[in-house]
């Protein structure tokens, strides 16, 4: 389902393309089985949203970045220790993903 009318949706996808970089990768991917039937909440809509950008062509696979990794220490200087040791608490991260 088309929300704007085919100009008007050309036109953004021309001014876009190039210019919003998606930061993806298949470990965002929730490594949660069932996870889906039980709440209803798709593991791989990381995947899917990437997917979907990418066929009508509102970004290009350029456009995709990868992210890299961030040490402990440099999380550190932006969150609290106590938020950062509670995100191998299956509850912080539900409350985070839900």
């Amino acid at each position: 389902m088309r929300l704007l009318p085919r100009r008007l949706w050309s036109q953004a996808r021309a001014r876009l393309r190039g210019r919003l970089p998606v930061w993806y990768s298949p470990s965002f991917r929730l490594p949660l089985t069932g996870l889906e039937s039980r709440v209803g909440m798709e593991p791989r809509r990381a995947d899917f949203v990437s997917f979907w950008l990418r066929d009508c062509g509102a970004i290009r696979t350029s456009d995709l970045r990868s992210p890299r990794p961030i040490s402990f220490e440099d999380l550190d200087r932006v969150h609290g220790l106590e938020l950062l040791e509670s995100l191998g608490r299956p509850e912080a991260l539900a409350r985070i993903y839900a």
